[in-house]
């Protein structure tokens, strides 16, 4: 549409927001010297401006030019410094935005941080965040700021309790926070992980985001819809079919268990008889490996023999 400054400053005063600013043009100097500088835009020795690879990468992504530089520092430094792939908590730490605010509690931050496996304790020494700085702010209590490693590593404990399937209820109640605000959290997380994701694509050297994010952020997803859960585990099936499992009464592995295949085929669209059976199946091998777990408990708690009923359960 326009490479000079001169000609953009003509496309910008046809726009609404020309019409209602008058300082229009000494406004787009600005963003277009912010844009250069953060390398968002490139500009020749003739005048032109063109969009640089990072900016192109930002736009598609739908990121903000505003918050896109300090996360892409942020990307950089832990591909370069090394992630953590003994569990997704270094990951889902590298997903949460910048823009979240929540209030501390200090005693079940040191208790998160005590819990995690050493591997995650040495990720977050490497941020900044180790014993001695943790009982400081235990006394101290203080506010930490918006986007601040600290803060958004306390985020990513509640992330990181979500991903392992925890309820959102437990969860709230655990860290203080309200339900609405753990599910709006975790939905712009998803969010964030989706754009990053496309913003990968573009940037050669972010190439290990690109084989690691997608099963990441299709877990965040699931992880929104708790109910769907227990039914993904099941042999074949996707979110879309346990999602009509679920709108078509069959909420639970034990449901599923003792269906008809019949009954499946004639409620579920776009299923045989073949993936019915192999559904069912799949139910009762986990529902009998449930059960095999609560005899075990049961064996070791009052010393009842389990083996008899499990026959008579599932003969």
């Amino acid at each position: 549409m326009a490479q000079r400054l001169e000609k953009l400053e003509i496309v910008v005063q046809q726009t609404l927001f020309g019409i209602q600013n008058n300082n229009s043009g000494e406004l787009l100097r600005e963003m277009l010297e912010y844009l250069t500088k953060h390398d968002l835009v490139n500009i020749d020795t003739d005048g032109n401006y063109s969009a640089s690879i990072f900016g192109t990468a930002v736009f598609s992504a739908s990121l903000s030019p505003l918050l896109a530089p300090q996360m892409c520092t942020l990307l950089s430094n832990n591909l370069s410094e090394g992630v953590v792939l003994s569990s997704h908590f270094h990951l889902l730490f590298m997903m949460v935005p910048f823009d979240i605010n929540v209030d501390i509690d200090w005693d079940v931050f040191y208790d998160e941080y005590k819990a995690l496996p050493r591997s995650e304790q040495t990720l977050l020494a490497r941020l900044g965040v180790n014993d001695k700085q943790l009982v400081r702010c235990f006394i101290d209590r203080p506010k930490l700021n918006e986007g601040g490693s600290p803060l958004r590593l306390y985020i990513s404990l509640m992330l990181h309790r979500l991903w392992k399937q925890e309820t959102f209820s437990d969860v709230a109640e655990r860290f203080h926070v309200t339900r609405g605000w753990l599910q709006n959290v975790l939905q712009a997380t998803c969010s964030q992980a989706s754009s990053i994701a496309r913003f990968a694509e573009k940037i050669p050297s972010f190439w290990p985001l690109r084989n690691l994010l997608p099963d990441l952020v299709q877990h965040l997803r699931d992880c929104s819809q708790q109910e769907l859960i227990p039914l993904l585990a099941l042999d074949g099936v996707k979110r879309g079919r346990a999602r009509q499992l679920y709108n078509a009464g069959f909420k639970t592995i034990g449901l599923i268990a003792s269906a008809d295949p019949s009954l499946l085929v004639s409620t579920i669209d776009y299923l045989n008889r073949r993936q019915a059976n192999a559904i069912i199946r799949s139910a009762k091998v986990l529902l009998r490996d449930q059960l095999a777990e609560k005899v075990e408990e049961l064996q070791e708690q009052i010393g009842i023999e389990g083996a008899d009923i499990l026959a008579k359960l599932f003969s």
